[in-house]
């Protein structure tokens, strides 16, 4: 008796993780920039916030991105009760923190890695690869925090997947998609290579038919 509880026990819990894991939702590229470029200046400002005052935003790398960005801080820092404003003149930098976006960057690409009967890819290496720099400059003109890095995400996505972690709104967070090496060097070629000689033949076919 003991042993066929175990048994139901195994077989029960094997079947949760298998449920778990249907049921797991995967982070969509914006999710996973987020972590990437939103968390680290989460982290600066928490660190050197006094609890008076604002942080001066001013961005020297001005693109969707970054754009992107200012509106994720914004909500975020919101959390914390630190405000966040971008019309800086010269009279606050003697009183407030600056937080400059030197430069940020990110790019995904979708490599696909195997083909079904239909020579679609089935599965996708996801690779999203980010620039990051920024600084922080304190009330007395010092830089009090600065981060540079490059950092990259790596995971893999089915076919299916590769649309839904995309946003429409983003264009950048959209991803390219790009044939893996083996394919680029073995299949696409001698697809090509036989469609070809289909091409070919069918030609000298009709013309000897003629």
């Amino acid at each position: 008796m003991k042993f066929n509880k175990n048994i139901i026990f195994g077989i029960f819990f094997s079947l949760w993780a298998i449920f778990q894991t249907a049921n797991a939702q995967t982070e969509t590229n914006l999710e996973i920039l987020t972590d990437l470029l939103v968390k680290p200046v989460i982290s600066a400002v928490d660190s050197l916030y006094s609890g008076t005052g604002p942080f001066y935003l001013i961005s020297e790398d001005n693109n969707d991105v970054s754009q992107w960005l200012e509106g994720k801080l914004r909500g975020e820092l919101l959390n914390l009760n630190v405000s966040l404003k971008t019309e800086f003149t010269d009279s606050t930098s003697k009183t407030h923190y600056r937080l400059i976006i030197d430069k940020i960057d990110a790019k995904i690409t979708y490599r696909g890695l195997d083909r079904d009967l239909l020579f679609r890819y089935g599965h996708y290496q996801r690779n999203i690869n980010t620039l990051f720099t920024f600084y922080v400059i304190n009330p007395h003109e010092s830089i009090s925090y600065s981060y540079s890095r490059t950092i990259s995400h790596s995971d893999t996505l089915n076919r299916s997947e590769t649309n839904k972690v995309e946003n429409d709104f983003y264009e950048f967070s959209q991803g390219e998609k790009t044939g893996s090496r083996f394919s680029q060097k073995f299949i696409e070629p001698a697809l090509v290579t036989v469609a070809t000689i289909g091409v070919v033949y069918l030609f000298f076919s009709l013309r000897s038919g003629s």
